[in-house]
C-alpha cells in the first residue's frame, strides 16, 4: 500500500486520538463524547484498505481495493448513532474486495449492437442486442451493477445491465452530454467526466435516480482519461497535463506532463510487483489529428512524483482501454489508420514488457470496456 499523508490507518487514528487526548480537557472530551458518537476503526479487508475520516460530526470510512479487485457491494459507510455510541450504518463484515475475473466490451464503432464477453486467454462470447445501440460510452462496475455512462447515441444516459435479459436499461439522466467521456470511482462516488464541458457530475451509491455536481475540471485537451490516485484523489490526464484533483475539497494540484503529447489513449493503474507500489498507466493513444497512433507507454510512480517510459506496445492503437483484472492487466481494443481491430495485449507487471493474449481477442474500438466479478454478466 503507498503511504501518503491524507490515508488514515489504524495506528495514525490512535496516535491522533491520544495526542488530541493530551491537548484537551476532561471536560471537553466528554462533551464530544455525548453530543458525537463514535465508531470503532474496522481492520482492512484482504486485497483492499480503508480510508477512514474519524473525530469529526459525521465519522466516515470507505473501503479502497486493490486494482484487480472491486468492493462486492457498498464502498461507504457511516457512523451513525446508536445511544451514547455509534455504529457503521453499513456493516463492515459486508464490506469486502472481490477479484475481477472478465472483460466486457460494450458496443463500439460500427458495432453498437454488439457486446463481447471473455476472460483473458479464453475464447469471447458475442452477444447481440436489439435497442438502443452504444458507441463511445464508459463503464465502471459500481454498487453491484455494470453502469454505462454517456455514448454518441447516449450522450446525457447512464444505463445498467441487466444480467437476466442481457439488456442494457436507463438508469438515469445526466446533467451533461457525455460522449468520449471517462469515469472513475473514488469513495462512494461514481465521477463522469465528458469532453463538451469542465463540470464533472457524480452518482452516490446512497443517492438513487439523481447525480450532483462535482468540482470544475482544468483539463484543457477534447480528450481526457482519469483514474482513481492514492485514496481520496482522481488524476485527470488529457493529451499532455496531469492534474491531481482532491474529492473532498474540490481542490487540485498540477503534476509533472506526460513525455508523449498524445491523445484519445488509454489508463489504469495497477500495482507494480517489483515495488509493490500502485502506479498509473498510460497506453497507445493518437497522434495531431490521429494521422498516426502512439506505442509508447508511461507509468506514473506516486512516490517518485514523475512519468517515466516502459515498453511500448506491440500494436500501436488509438482508442485502447486499460484493464486490470485479479490476473492481470491489459490494453483492449483500439485502431490504427486501415485495422479497425487491435489484438488485445497483457502487461508483465514485473518486467513491465507487453506479450500478445492467445487466443487473440480483437474487441473492437470505441466501445465501453470494464472488467467485472464473476455472476455479473
Amino acid at each position: 500500500m503507498v503511504n501518503n499523508h491524507d490515508h488514515v490507518g489504524v495506528k495514525d487514528i490512535e496516535r491522533r486520538i491520544v495526542e488530541a487526548g493530551l491537548q484537551t480537557t476532561n471536560n471537553t472530551l466528554r462533551v464530544w463524547q455525548e453530543d458525537f458518537p463514535t465508531c470503532q476503526i474496522p481492520e482492512d479487508p484482504l486485497n483492499g484498505r480503508f480510508d477512514c475520516y474519524m473525530n469529526i460530526r459525521t465519522e466516515k470510512c470507505f473501503l479502497v481495493c486493490t486494482p484487480g479487485f472491486v468492493p462486492r457491494l457498498f464502498r461507504g459507510t457511516y457512523c451513525k448513532e446508536q445511544g451514547k455510541t455509534g455504529e457503521w450504518n453499513v456493516s463492515i463484515s459486508s464490506m469486502d474486495c472481490i477479484p475481477t475475473t472478465t472483460i466486457v466490451v460494450i458496443g463500439g464503432h460500427f458495432k453498437d449492437h454488439l457486446d463481447r464477453v471473455f476472460k483473458p486467454y479464453q475464447p469471447e462470447e458475442l452477444r447481440f442486442r436489439t435497442g438502443t445501440p452504444f458507441y463511445r460510452p464508459t463503464a465502471q462496475y459500481f454498487r453491484g451493477k455494470l453502469l454505462i455512462s454517456g455514448g454518441f447515441y447516449t450522450k446525457n444516459m447512464m444505463h445498467h445491465y441487466n444480467s437476466s435479459s442481457k439488456a442494457l436499461n436507463p438508469f438515469l439522466n445526466l446533467k451533461s452530454f457525455h460522449e468520449i467521456g471517462t469515469t472513475v470511482v473514488v469513495h462512494d462516488k461514481l465521477y463522469t467526466l465528458g469532453p463538451y464541458t469542465n463540470l464533472a457530475e457524480y452518482y452516490q451509491e446512497n443517492n438513487e435516480g439523481q447525480t450532483f455536481a462535482g468540482p470544475i475540471l482544468q483539463s484543457t485537451g477534447f480528450y481526457r482519461c482519469a483514474v482513481r490516485y492514492l485514496d481520496r484523489y482522481f488524476l485527470v490526464i488529457d493529451e499532455i497535463s496531469t492534474r491531481q484533483y482532491d474529492v473532498l475539497t474540490g481542490a487540485y494540484i498540477e503534476l509533472q506532463h506526460l513525455l508523449t503529447r498524445r491523445t484519445y489513449f488509454g489508463c489504469g493503474t495497477f500495482l507494480n510487483k517489483t515495488t509493490g507500489e500502485e502506479v498509473v498507466l498510460v497506453a497507445g493513444g493518437g497522434g495531431p489529428l490521429y494521422g498516426t497512433s502512439v506505442p509508447d507507454c508511461e507509468v506514473y510512480t506516486p512516490s517518485l512524483g514523475t512519468w517515466s517510459s516502459i515498453s511500448p506496445l506491440n500494436q500501436p492503437r488509438v482508442a485502447g482501454h486499460i484493464v486490470t483484472t485479479a490476473s492481470g492487466v491489459f490494453i483492449v481494443g483500439g485502431w490504427e489508420l486501415s485495422t479497425m481491430d487491435k489484438q488485445v495485449e497483457e502487461l508483465d507487471t514485473t518486467t513491465l514488457t507487453w506479450k500478445w493474449v492467445i487466443p487473440a481477442v480483437k474487441a473492437g474500438n470505441e466501445g465501453a470496456v470494464v472488467a467485472v466479478p464473476d455472476g455479473v454478466v
